[in-house]
């Protein structure tokens, strides 16, 4: 049986990882969202999410969120390059919640 999501490698997983992207200052800015990259010498990206209490009150909204954007990132692989970590943040509080939004902004910021 095929594994669906996003493997342990692929993922950021604890804050020493989170912060030493955050510390590169690499990052592009939309109306929702911010992307930070930086490089990780590996054949493979790696993805953080972070979606905080202050934009998402609500539980279940919150996973939605993330569950759209790991998704966003595992259908289009190809356009954030090979050997990049990133890291997304949601920034501005979203009352409607829709696939195409955040993937229209994620590929944007990812090609900047």
């Amino acid at each position: 049986m095929k594994q669906c999501g996003l493997s342990k490698k692929e993922r950021l997983l604890t804050s020493y990882q989170f912060k030493s992207v955050y510390r590169q200052r690499r990052a592009v800015k939309s109306a929702l969202i911010w992307l930070y990259k930086m490089p990780n010498g590996l054949a493979f990206n790696r993805i953080g999410i972070s979606v905080g209490n202050k934009f998402c009150i609500n539980i279940v909204q919150r996973n939605k969120i993330k569950k759209i954007i790991r998704s966003v990132f595992q259908c289009n692989k190809k356009c954030f390059g090979v050997g990049v970590d990133i890291v997304i943040v949601l920034k501005k509080k979203t009352e409607v919640i829709s696939y195409e939004k955040f993937k229209d902004q994620i590929i944007d910021l990812s090609k900047k």
